[in-house]
Parts: structure tokens; C-alpha cells; sequence
């Protein structure tokens, strides 16, 4: 297996395919992260649950596969995406069977080290009918008035993607209750995967995966109406990285967030290095006085700095590819300000982000990250919804190829893979952006506070 730009403290696997997380649960003190695993390759296929555990939310211990398909039954393909709730202590899974897709349970033992399937499963044999679907599977449940509801990821064929909703008083025997929201007249996709229905700082969310274009949109609905269609909402990371994201709400009452930060480098690289994907930092959701969906990083990820105190209070020493910066910036008319990270110093690898303080955008660019053509290289970006005045502060984690950004709110991940040794420098970017402006003249002056940390690995050793 090649090691080089694996992860040091972002969660995966020893080897193999990782793609969504599942079943996220807090269960007698451990937090749960089950896991779409190929144990065999570094592809999808024959789809398994991985599991880790921690008390902490970044030293996992990896525990035996979960569930596996079986030669019989509901689930002879694969096992997708679903999610845990704890039915009066009892640890529950609702899982998507394949094939086809159908809805799937599963018991936790009493911590949850195992899981035993459901000799009745499935406990939904399909999509209702008179819908034609291209997909029909990944599951959200809560309790609601004494019972259950639950919505699956779909779509109607030719048309928009789905939640549709079920109700259930027992977990196992379940009636349709209507399409719960769609996409008409919204940003749209043929198929809505892995929906995540929550309530953060106070507000309903619904945060879906949007297949096949691989974009995460959430939507709030007003006070408590959870009338999806036409409701304001926004892009959930402003990279392209992250996909099929899962919440869930621990014992101290936080809503915690993971996501799949996805390979983007073409298969064959993959398959040449024996492992794809990670899991993004767990993340603490929450709403801002707009109603919008914001996030930070758990504090336990502090945990991970190797020093109380930063190793770097200068940003031209400071180097390495497991690292965090913090970083603020004062704000100026046609500013511009950011970090490159993963630089080689000449030019010729470096992954930037900047944002801008005219129009209000973070802009993630890895079109400079590597010299190796065959990456993705892309450029992303979104409005951090900012006020004229307001000044900026990027947080930034670079964990080998994976680079993870939190400014004042929002978030965004990217990967990036340099091929140079010396690819692991810090620059600080701060410049105006106005053409009128000789770029000698250009510089900017706004940088108000840095500081920065070496990183430790994360136990097991990634």
C-alpha cells in the first residue's frame, strides 16, 4: 500500500474503500461511527458497514465489519447507507438492503459492538407505488409524537429528487406517508441521497445529497413548519469534497457532523494506492440569526495540537503537512486575503484560500495543488453571507491530502495531492484586488492574528 498522502488524524480505514458515514450514535458514553466499506478493494463494490469507536471523537478504534451482505435475504449485494436511534436504550439500525434497494433492520448488542439483523427484514420492500424511481434507499429517523418517522433518499424519474416519509410506531412495521419534500422549483438533482432531518439551534434542517452532480444543500423551514418546497437554504460545504453527510445528536445535546471527503484523483490512482476516502473533522452544527446553517470544528479537535501554546506565531516559518492555522484578517474594500498551504515555495505546487472581501466569496483552489495531470485540481468556493465591515477568520487543517477550511461559520473541504517534498510551506496572501493597482503596490497590510500548531497523529496510527 502507498502511504503518501494518506491522513494522519482525519478517520480511515487501514486500507480499502470508505465512502459515507453511518449509523452516527452516542452509546453508553462511545461515540459510533459505522462506515460504507469495501474490506477486499479500493472500490464500491460489494458494499459492507465498517465500524470505530472513541470517546473523544478523533482516537478511533476499529471494530470487526458490522454487517456484510448476505448470501440470502434482504441484502445479497450490498449494505448501504442508514442511520442508528436508540429505542429506549436499544441501539437500532435501519439500513438499505441491495437488491434492489429496500429498507433493512438491525440490533445492537448492549455495546454495541455487533449487530444482528432482523430475521423479518425488509421491513420496506420497496418504493410505493406508481412511483418511478431511480434510486430508493439511505435513511433518517426520529421520534415524533409517541412514534416514528423516517424519510428515504429518491427521486421520480425524469423529474426532481425525493424524501418521502414513512411512519412507524415500532421501528419495524411501517406505512407511507406521502412525499416529505422535494426538489421542484429548488436547486434540483434526478435523485436525493443520504436525507439528514435535524433540529440545530433551534431550527428544522434538511440537508440532502444531490446525485449524480455530487452537491450538499440544506433547507430550513420556519418555525417548525417543515414545509420544504421553496424553503431559503444554502450549499452545506463550500468545496467539493465532502458528500453524504450524517448527523446525529450527542449526549451533551450538540448536533455533531460527518461527511465523506471524496478522492479527486482518477480510480486507477486509487487502486494503485490501496485505500480511498476519509471522513471529514466532526463538525458542531448550528443556526446563525438568518436561520442559516453553520458549523465549526468540535472542540475536542484541539486535542490533536501537540503544544498548549502555538509552535508558530509567524506565518513565513511555518511548514509541515499536519498542521492548523488560525488566521485573521481586518477587513478592506476590494481586499483579498487567505493562505497557501501545501506550497512548494517556486510556484509550482501550491493549494490557496482566499476570500474576498467585495463580493463576499471564500474560493478554495486546488488547480496549482499537484503536478501530477491526472488529479482533479478543482476550484470551489461560496459567500460566507458576511456584512460590509466584518472581518474574517480563516481556520485551517491540512492533513496530507486533505485540506479542511472553517471561516466565521461556514465551511469547506478539498483534496489535494503534491507530488514535491518541499510542497509543505505556508504563505499568507493579502493583497488588493483591483486592476488599477500596480502589483508591487498591491500588498496589503491586514493580517491581525496567526497562530499555528503540529498536529499529532490520531490513535490507531492512520
Amino acid at each position: 500500500m502507498n502511504t503518501r498522502h494518506r491522513t494522519h488524524y482525519h478517520f480511515q480505514p487501514a486500507a480499502n474503500w470508505m465512502n459515507d458515514p453511518n449509523g452516527l450514535i452516542q452509546h453508553r458514553g462511545m461515540h459510533h461511527l459505522f462506515f460504507q466499506h469495501n474490506p477486499d478493494n479500493p472500490w464500491a463494490e460489494r458494499i459492507h458497514w465498517g465500524h470505530a469507536r472513541s470517546e473523544n471523537l478523533i482516537d478511533w478504534q476499529i471494530l470487526p465489519i458490522a454487517l456484510s451482505p448476505g448470501q440470502v435475504g434482504a441484502d445479497p449485494l450490498s449494505c448501504y447507507s442508514g442511520c442508528a436511534v436508540s429505542n429506549d436504550g436499544q441501539p437500532v439500525i435501519i439500513y438499505t438492503g441491495v437488491a434492489p434497494e429496500r429498507a433493512c433492520v438491525a440490533f445492537g448488542n448492549e455495546d454495541l459492538s455487533e449487530l444482528e439483523k432482523y430475521g423479518g427484514n425488509p421491513v420496506i420492500a420497496g418504493p410505493p407505488r406508481g412511483l418511478t424511481t431511480p434510486g430508493f434507499r439511505d435513511h433518517s429517523v426520529w421520534r415524533e409524537d409517541g412514534g416514528w418517522r423516517m424519510i428515504i433518499g429518491s427521486g421520480e424519474s425524469g423529474r426532481s429528487g425525493l424524501a418521502l416519509g414513512y411512519r412507524s410506531p415500532d421501528l419495524l412495521g411501517w406505512e407511507y406517508d406521502g412525499v416529505f419534500a422535494s426538489s421542484i422549483g429548488q436547486e434540483s438533482s434526478p435523485m436525493w441521497e443520504c436525507p439528514d432531518f435535524f433540529t440545530a439551534g433551534g431550527r428544522d434542517f434538511l440537508v440532502v445529497s444531490m446525485h449524480p452532480d455530487r452537491r450538499v444543500f440544506y433547507y430550513t423551514a420556519p418555525d417548525h413548519g417543515r414545509v420544504f418546497e421553496g424553503a431559503p437554504g444554502g450549499r452545506v460545504d463550500l468545496g467539493q469534497a465532502l458528500y453524504a453527510p450524517q448527523s446525529y445528536t450527542d449526549q451533551t445535546g450538540r448536533r455533531i457532523m460527518f461527511g465523506w471527503l471524496q478522492e479527486e484523483r482518477p480510480r486507477q490512482l486509487q487502486v494503485d494506492a490501496g485505500w480511498s476516502g476519509a471522513q471529514s473533522l466532526p463538525r458542531v452544527l448550528g443556526s446563525d440569526r438568518a436561520g442559516r446553517l453553520v458549523c465549526s470544528p468540535a472542540p475536542e479537535v484541539d486535542a490533536l495540537r501537540i503544544s498548549a501554546t502555538p509552535d508558530w506565531r509567524e506565518p513565513g516559518q511555518v511548514s509541515g503537512d499536519r498542521i492548523e492555522i488560525i488566521a485573521r484578517f481586518s477587513w478592506v474594500e476590494n481586499g483579498v486575503c487567505g493562505l497557501s498551504v501545501l506550497d512548494s515555495g517556486d510556484g509550482l505546487e501550491r493549494t490557496e484560500i482566499t476570500y474576498g472581501f467585495a463580493n463576499d466569496w471564500l474560493t478554495l483552489d486546488a488547480s496549482g495543488s499537484s503536478l501530477e495531470a491526472r488529479n482533479h485540481r478543482t476550484v470551489s468556493g461560496g459567500r460566507l453571507h458576511l456584512p460590509p465591515g466584518e472581518d474574517v477568520e480563516l481556520r485551517v487543517f491540512v492533513d496530507a491530502s486533505v485540506v479542511e477550511v472553517f471561516a466565521n461559520g461556514r465551511a469547506g473541504a478539498l483534496r489535494a495531492y503534491p507530488e514535491l517534498d518541499q510542497s509543505i510551506g505556508t504563505r499568507v496572501i493579502s493583497r488588493i484586488d483591483d486592476p488599477g493597482i500596480p502589483v508591487r503596490e498591491a500588498d496589503l497590510d491586514n493580517l491581525t492574528g496567526f497562530a499555528a500548531w503540529r498536529l499529532r497523529e490520531a490513535s490507531p496510527g492512520q
